[in-house]
Parts: C-alpha cells; sequence; structure tokens
C-alpha cells in the first residue's frame, strides 16, 4: 500500500510538472505571438509613416511645380501687356510724327499770320501724351 501511494504521489508530481510545463509553454507561446504582433503593428505604423511622408514630399514638389509655373505665366502676361503698351506708344508717335508732318506741309502752304498758328497747332500734336497706366 505504502508503494501504491508512492507511486501515486509520484504520478501525481510527473502530472503536476507536466501540466506546469504545459502551461509555460502556453505563457511563452502567447509572449511570442503577442511579441510578433507588436512587431508586425510596429512594422505596419512605420510603413504608413513612411508613405505619409513619401505623399507629402510628392505634393510639396507639385506644389513647388505648380507655383513655378504660375510664375511664368504671370511673367507671360506681364511680359504681353508691357508689348502691347509698347506697340500702344510706337502708334501713338508714329500718328503724332504723320500729323505734324501734314501740319508742317500745311504751314509751308500757307502765307503769313495763318503759318505761325499752323505751325503752333503742329508743335502741339508733336507732343505724345504719356499713358496713364495698364
Amino acid at each position: 500500500a505504502a508503494a501504491a501511494e508512492a507511486q501515486q504521489r509520484e504520478a501525481e508530481a510527473d502530472a503536476a510538472q507536466h501540466q506546469k510545463g504545459a502551461a509555460q509553454a502556453r505563457i511563452a507561446r502567447a509572449w511570442r505571438m503577442s511579441v510578433a504582433r507588436r512587431t508586425v503593428a510596429t512594422r505596419r505604423d512605420t510603413e504608413q509613416k513612411a508613405q505619409t511622408a513619401l505623399r507629402a514630399e510628392e505634393e510639396r514638389q507639385n506644389a513647388a511645380v505648380r507655383i513655378q509655373t504660375a510664375a511664368r505665366c504671370q511673367w507671360a502676361r506681364e511680359e504681353l501687356r508691357a508689348q502691347r503698351r509698347m506697340r500702344a506708344l510706337e502708334q501713338r508717335l508714329e500718328d503724332a510724327e504723320d500729323d505734324t508732318h501734314a501740319a508742317a506741309t500745311a504751314a509751308a502752304a500757307v502765307s503769313g499770320g495763318a503759318a505761325v498758328a499752323v505751325a503752333q497747332r503742329a508743335l502741339q500734336l508733336a507732343r505724345v501724351p504719356t499713358p496713364a497706366g495698364p
């Protein structure tokens, strides 16, 4: 009977040891799974942050290109306006020169006091007014 009890205690101790080992194995497996989940989550978070940073950089570069394009367009518009103003001024100058020439021709044909009045008018026409602005 004593031997049977001893054998029974030994079997119970072996079973308890086996259960303890199994519990430790479950705890270790759960720990490894937890670490793996955290590692995956951290990697995913890092990848998302990298993608966000990459998109932000692409958007910054696109904005810089749009700004440069807009600046070039603005410069081109201003250049066209300046060219139009220059052509208008040149046309006004040509018109004034034509008017002056016509007045001088008329003054040469007129005699006496009328010639002075025609010459004064020619001088007035020769003055090209400056533009008020755009």
